[in-house]
């Protein structure tokens, strides 16, 4: 019998199951079952399953018919003979350590179950599962949901290792026929458990599917998604009523919180019938729900449960197509009442008198800038406020109150500080009507306030706040540190002999601990293949005293013997411990890949003074010199983590950063070692907000050394080079594994080659920074001012600055360029300029870009989207060019000329026309009711289209019908010298055929304002078998979404989102796929043929967009619903196009009688009729 079953659930995971069984072959612990259980798949998974089953004792397979995750999850169980039992998803991963650190601790403290970190994974790599940020904070062994109640988030079944015995004591089961059926068993298992281990340790990846491969809990139109997540919960309530109703109150404050806030939002995109089914699902449920419960959520939350318990449908959708957005109101009313307050009494009097009587919603925002101890007394820059209080005087930023409060004793200090201008905090604010000009700080906190009156120390955790003072009370928050504290450096510091004080962030909020150091390593260094670290010790250490190295704090992995030294005047006793290379492998390895933002496999250091005695955990002192070495190439290194513990950390045999800097003209240069370990290494710059990324070739010598050069003015597009936009870029290792599939993983770093203090600055513009242990960033600043950026900023740059540079400017002979918000040098725009580039007619060119994206041409003038510059030349531009919406604050003045040559008419209905509007920015309508009179004239590309535009936009000017100009390179272009320079820059065999996938973007899936989900429905993977030879596909997402392509980079798919001419691809292309797309017309013009993938169809028709006319009856080419439909139309093009000649016809000569490869010349024509 095996120690430990781990039961598989299978069903047509054929793309993932390979990589989710081999993680639990090459397990650290190999004294385990694997049951596999094949749910009646429909593909090749049973044949995979099989194959395991044959060739590793350890692999049995059970085959059963259809019926669910639960029923196969229960009949593993059911066949599983191990002591201990968990449970994996066929498409998930474990990673390599993770049973074995799990059976070491249950072994220990023979709980009933263990409960660890699950983190997410996807194509871009690890993040954190928001649900687990207070259940697994800290390990705690031996705890239970009682005396840990965070745990009663704890909602998820295979992040947990049972004890056998304890799982059919419980009677603990999958509810059979249900989806989100792990909450019943998790919920139960805490109720029941009478001794719980909480891993603060990645133990499990739950892998996010995307695109064609999307799992059940992300399909969120179906009924399913909305009434499973109540039924489950139910049944959990149930339990709980019967057997621990003190847990009643705890399990509905978090489910509410966590499974209502998801179908909220998601249920305004749902059909009205599946809202109907939650509606009545969710009623009986809100109905058990204490009124306190309510009363206690969110104001947004609260509101929308109400109109759920109410049976308000229509409110609740209203509600949620509002986004919930109440502005915040703190009154300042009696602020001069606050103000004599602030006099009369000391800070502490204020913080005893006011703090604790906060109100509202409100909440704290800031950023810390800097941290550090100078002349005895910590002192703190930033900025900090209250959202929704103006700090936008001296005035109302001195209302405000800093103060630190002792987590243990609950002691207050207050902290004096000075208030300063800080634009950057302004910079932040999305609410316009208020600023935080002034809600920069420098707060000083002399160390002697945190001594007790007899003079010592006050050891422990203090927590920093901010609040802000109003005729009402105090509004109170955590003083945070925003997402770049990392930028200089927080790590501890050695104030003196028995303090060190160490800054951590939880939850955004800053704390420090104060400690005493009782062990410090001091040094490290490596001396034929051992890491020697020598350290102090305050206890006294025998001969028997040992150095453990730790993955959960208690439970040793690895034990190396120290060797004591003499005793210092200082009362410490100096140590030295080795750590032989081969030791450490031969008991922690083998090390595998982490996947991007993973965390490596490590262990912290504690120091047994004697067998007998209490461990004490090992710190670095500040300024140590980090260790590392090398062996069978895997990089072993101590280090010290953000805390300020000592990390043993476990790197694969892979590249290594060993040098960064930058070079005189702004190149950031790396090299290092271990090129030999990898196949075809790249460099990806991928930022870690927006699912981009750029790729440069690293170059290996024949000794294993690398080198790559990455220009962040001017990094590769395929055919063209831009500069990184603003934000943070992550710097990640690509190569190719021995199976040839490609594999990302963070670009590791030799210890010594980026500060952590400084890390690696260039200008004021970049800065390469640390990440923990895990990783590099490359941090871009923004190119607009602080005084330009957020909507504060905008609506004074919008309703003070441009209407006042309107009346006071002259017009300016300029002719300037907007291509879809100035995100590409594109479109009719691009064509007239390229038309106009090189005349002797005495304008100036200039093109709006949005940091700095737009590849425009060298030499023409540019300005930045959103700046002061841009408000200036739009009031000033003589000739104002856009592809689509103008600011709708623009206003059109006499001897202006404004062209919209919009980005074309197609199926979708589009404007006015839309009858439920469903885009991110909810005043879409109203916006474009304010534009459309400042338009000169609007160029319509066909008759079919005037009509339509006019009525769309209600548009009563001038609508010159001429063609479109960006189609002018369709007609008249030199196809074979584009199509054989597209091929050249991607890479492409010149004999390769050409698809291009262009679909187009869904106004109801989106990130956040303005960016929109790329849902990659059309599974690339099933086309190279039957097409590879001959073509290769070339995907294009529209330029509203974000989303990462996935797949591509086999030498069949090619990611050309950031193209900078979409012309070429159109003109280089054999055939396309689209959908819904103005695209598939401007393509009709080349007569090739045109494929509709339209998954969605019955949905964008019905209850999106809608169309203009019959798209399955009279599109130009076949209406697909499935990837197979689309590889079985492109094998056989000149049929599809037999079939569909006569609509093609049709349509050619409705959308391009216009067409003629001369629209350019009759726009230049109009455009400057007043110059002739």
């Amino acid at each position: 019998m095996a120690t430990l079953s781990v039961v598989v659930p299978i069903y047509n995971v054929e793309e993932f199951l390979r990589p989710a069984l081999d993680s639990l072959a090459n397990q650290t612990f190999d004294d385990l079952e694997v049951v596999m259980v094949d749910d009646g798949s429909t593909d090749g998974s049973g044949r995979i399953a099989a194959e395991y089953a044959e060739s590793d004792k350890r692999f049995q397979l059970v085959t059963q018919a259809n019926g669910g995750l639960s029923r196969a999850r229960n009949t593993g169980a059911e066949n599983a003979t191990g002591k201990y039992m968990t449970f994996v998803d066929s498409d998930d991963l474990i990673p390599h350590y993770a049973f074995a650190t799990a059976m070491r601790v249950l072994e220990t403290t023979g709980s009933d179950f263990l409960t660890g970190r699950v983190s997410r994974l996807d194509s871009r790599g690890i993040f954190s599962v928001p649900m687990q940020r207070e259940s697994h904070r800290e390990s705690v062994l031996s705890t239970t949901v009682a005396k840990t109640p965070q745990l009663i988030r704890d909602l998820l079944a295979a992040n947990k290792i049972y004890r056998r015995s304890f799982w059919d004591h419980a009677g603990l089961r999958f509810p059979d026929g249900l989806n989100f059926e792990d909450g019943p068993v998790s919920i139960r298992a805490h109720a029941l458990a009478t001794n719980v281990d909480v891993l603060n340790l990645p133990v499990y990846y739950w892998r996010l599917r995307e695109g064609a491969t999307r799992s059940i809990s992300r399909q969120t139109s179906d009924a399913h998604f909305f009434v499973d997540r109540i039924a489950t919960s139910i049944i959990s309530i149930d339990l709980l009523t019967e057997r621990r109703p003190e847990l009643l109150e705890p399990f509905f404050a978090m489910d509410i919180r966590h499974k209502f806030g998801i179908m909220f939002r998601n249920l305004h995109h749902a059909p009205p019938p599946v809202r109907e089914q939650f509606m009545s699902a969710a009623g009986p449920y809100l109905a058990r729900v204490p009124s306190r419960v309510v009363q206690e959520l969110p104001d947004a939350l609260r509101r929308r449960v109400r109109l759920v318990a109410d049976g308000d449908l229509a409110g609740l959708i209203d509600e949620l197509a509002d986004g919930g957005r109440k502005p915040v109101s703190l009154p300042g009313e009696g602020d001069e009442t606050v103000r004599g307050a602030l006099k009369k009494f000391t800070p502490l009097r204020v913080l005893k008198r006011y703090v604790g009587q906060s109100t509202g919603d409100a909440k704290s925002k800031g950023r810390l800038y800097s941290l550090g101890v100078d002349d005895g007394a910590l002192e703190l820059r930033g900025h900090a406020y209250i959202e929704g209080l103006p700090s936008e005087g001296r005035i109302t930023a001195a209302n405000r109150l800093f103060w630190a409060r002792h987590l243990k004793s609950g002691t207050r200090v207050s902290i004096r500080f000075t208030s300063l201008p800080s634009p950057q905090a302004t910079a932040s604010v999305t609410d316009l009507s208020w600023g935080s000009a002034h809600s920069g700080y420098h707060a000083r906190l002399p160390l002697s306030k945190l001594r007790d009156s007899d003079g010592s120390w006050r050891y422990g955790d203090w927590v920093f706040a901010v609040g802000a003072l109003t005729a009402r009370g105090a509004h109170t928050g955590g003083l945070r540190t925003g997402a770049d504290f990392t930028d200089f450096g927080l790590h501890p510091i050695d104030v003196a002999d028995d303090l060190r004080i160490v800054p951590t962030v939880v939850s955004g909020v800053l704390r420090l601990r104060l400690e005493r150091p009782e062990v410090s390593i001091t040094d490290v260094s490596t001396v034929d293949g051992v890491l020697r670290l020598r350290g102090t010790s305050r206890a006294p250490l025998t001969d028997a005293a040992t150095l453990r190295w730790c993955r959960v704090p208690g439970v040793p992995e690895l034990t190396t013997m120290v060797t004591s030294h003499h005793r210092t005047p200082e009362g410490l006793t100096e140590f030295t411990a080795d750590l032989e290379l081969a030791a450490v492998m031969s008991q922690l390895g083998p090390v595998q890949v982490v996947p991007v933002a993973g965390t490596q496999d490590r262990l912290f250091a504690d120091l047994l003074p004697s067998p007998d005695a209490a461990p004490y955990e090992v710190r670095c002192s500040e300024g140590m010199s980090a260790g590392e070495g090398f062996y069978t190439g895997v990089q072993i290194v101590v280090d010290s983590d953000i805390d300020g513990r000592t990390a043993l950390t476990l790197v694969p045999a892979l590249p290594v950063i060993t040098s960064a800097r930058w070079s005189p003209d702004g190149v950031l240069e790396l090299s290092g070692v271990g090129g030999e370990h990898v196949t075809g290494p790249e460099l990806v710059c991928r930022h870690t907000g927006r699912k981009e990324e750029r790729v440069l070739p690293i170059d290996v010598a024949d000794d294993g050394g690398w080198s790559v050069r990455l220009d962040p003015e001017a990094a590769p597009l395929p055919a063209a080079t831009v500069a990184l936009r603003a934000g943070r870029w992550r710097l990640v290792l690509r190569f190719r594994d021995a199976q040839g599939d490609l594999v990302d993983t963070d670009l590791s770093y030799a210890p010594d080659a980026i500060s952590i203090t400084q890390g690696l600055p260039f200008g004021e513009r970049y800065l390469v920074t640390r990440v923990g242990l895990e990783a590099l960033i490359l941090k871009v600043a923004p190119r607009r001012a602080d005084d330009e950026r957020g909507t504060y900023n905008m609506s004074r740059l919008s309703t003070i600055v441009y209407p006042e540079m309107a009346r006071t400017l002259p017009l300016r002979d300029v002719v300037l360029y907007d291509s879809f918000f100035g995100k590409q040098y594109s479109d009719s725009p691009r064509a007239l300029h390229e038309a106009l580039r090189g005349r002797d007619d005495g304008l100036r060119h200039v093109w709006v870009t949005k940091d700095a994206q737009a590849p425009i041409p060298d030499g023409v003038e540019r300005v930045e989207h959103g700046s002061r510059a841009w408000c200036e030349a739009l009031a000033t531009s003589r000739y104002v060019v856009a592809s689509t919406h103008l600011p709708y604050w623009f206003r059109r003045r006499e001897g202006q000329t404004v062209a919209q040559t919009w980005h074309g008419i197609g199926f979708k209905r589009v404007g006015f026309d839309i009858e439920s509007v469903q885009f991110s920015n909810k005043a879409y309508l109203r916006k474009v009711a304010q534009e459309t009179p400042n338009w000169s004239f609007l160029i319509s590309p066909n008759a079919f289209s005037t009509e339509i535009l006019r009525r769309a936009f209600r548009y009563e000017g001038e609508i010159i019908e001429i063609g479109s100009p960006r189609n002018d390179l369709l007609i008249s272009g030199d196809r074979a010298e584009l199509s054989r320079r597209l091929k050249d820059d991607l890479g492409i065999p010149q004999d390769r055929k050409l698809i291009l996938y262009a679909p187009t973007w869904r106004d109801n899936e989106y990130h956040r304002v303005g960016q929109y989900k790329f849902d990659m429905r059309l599974d690339v993977s099933r086309f190279p078998a039957r097409l590879k030879e001959e073509y290769a596909l070339l995907v294009r997402r529209h330029p509203n979404t974000i989303d990462d392509l996935l797949g591509y980079g086999n030498g069949f798919v090619y990611d050309v989102a950031n193209h900078p001419d979409v012309r070429q691809l159109l003109a280089a292309a054999d055939v396309l796929i689209s959908d819904y797309s103005t695209i598939s017309l401007d393509f009709a013009n080349t007569g090739r043929p045109i494929i509709f993938y339209t998954y969605d169809l019955a949905h964008y028709r019905d209850q999106l967009r809608g169309f203009y006319f019959d798209l399955e009856n009279e599109g130009p080419g076949p209406v697909l619903e499935t990837t197979d439909e689309v590889v079985e139309a492109l094998c056989d093009l000149p049929k599809t196009q037999r079939d569909y000649a006569e609509r093609y016809a049709r349509i050619r000569e409705i959308f391009g009688h216009a067409e003629d490869g001369h629209a350019t010349d009759r726009f230049i024509e109009r455009l400057f009729a007043d110059r002739r």
